[in-house]
């Protein structure tokens, strides 16, 4: 059986290119990607622009990078937390009657140059809130 040709699916332009819809533009797909397995953030990002994807990550240095929006908390801030965990158990707690514990702040930051490459433009209200602009 011979695979289905995507020439009969796809919609073309008057120069005979695959055709930009409206539909992208409408519904736009989100991709969140999360670093804590891979690093390489040279490669994801290049990816996403080349599939015009507005990607959320949540490390900064994605955005840095060139990504569209990190939205995370501090992982060093992690680090300083698990450092009380270790001295609370070397001083003689018991791990199980240790207190689980969450980020508490979250921050934001929004590359526009990203932004304006995929054809989109934040709200005044997202940037407003934003923790960091890249212009």
């Amino acid at each position: 059986m011979a695979p289905a040709s995507q020439g009969d699916r796809t919609k073309r332009d008057e120069s005979g290119g695959p055709a930009r819809s409206n539909y992208r533009r409408r519904h736009w797909p989100v991709c969140r990607y999360s670093s804590r397995r891979f690093g390489h953030p040279d490669v994801i990002v290049a990816a996403a622009e080349r599939h015009e994807l507005p990607a959320v990550y949540s490390q900064p240095y994605y955005v840095t990078a060139g990504g569209l929006v990190c939205y995370g908390h501090d992982v060093l801030e992690d680090y300083r937390r698990a450092a009380g965990y270790v001295d609370r158990i070397l001083k003689g707690a018991k791990p199980a009657d240790l207190p689980v514990q969450a980020p508490t702040k979250y921050e934001l930051t929004i590359n526009l140059k990203a932004a304006k490459a995929i054809g989109l433009s934040p709200p005044t209200s997202v940037l407003g809130r934003a923790d960091e602009v890249i212009e």
